[in-house]
């Protein structure tokens, strides 16, 4: 017999995924129409593991429907900003604070004995992965620096 998952919850080769359609009433706004979120666990995890799992999806399903119908970032609190950006991340294949750690500790003794640069910083690598960072800077100082909407800044914060 076959296992029975939770609504929305679908295997996808050896782990599962979360898919779930964009409401009707939200679909001439958004640029897709099926929103797609991996599960992070086996299909073979225990059923306590799957339900953990999906309701961190569903969140994230919720979050994205509002984001839809919602820019103001005053309406949301940081914790959903966080959420948004780790998303936004995700979709990109990045994770937090992946370019932390790539300077090497002896070339940085060596630039500042030098005073120049000798490698590339952190945010050299981030800026390359993630373009759309000097776009938003740029788009929010050319509209007098406006503040930044929901979308402008989880970029900010990814």
């Amino acid at each position: 017999m076959a296992r029975k998952f939770p609504k929305h919850a679908k295997p996808t080769g050896s782990t599962l995924g979360y898919q779930r359609a964009i409401p009707t009433k939200l679909r001439h706004i958004s640029p897709i129409q099926n929103w797609t979120y991996p599960l992070g666990v086996p299909v073979t995890a225990s059923d306590s593991e799957i339900a953990a799992a999906w309701a961190k999806a569903n969140e994230a399903f919720e979050l994205h429907c509002k984001t839809l119908t919602n820019s103001s970032p005053a309406a949301y609190v940081e914790t959903e900003v966080e959420c948004l950006a780790e998303d936004f991340l995700r979709r990109k294949s990045l994770s937090w604070g992946q370019f932390s750690d790539v300077t090497d500790p002896e070339v940085k003794v060596r630039e500042q004995e030098a005073q120049q640069d000798l490698q590339a910083d952190p945010s050299d690598y981030a800026d390359h992965h993630i373009p759309e960072y000097d776009q938003v800077q740029q788009e929010i100082y050319k509209d007098g620096n406006r503040p930044p909407t929901i979308q402008e800044k989880v970029v900010i914060r990814a």
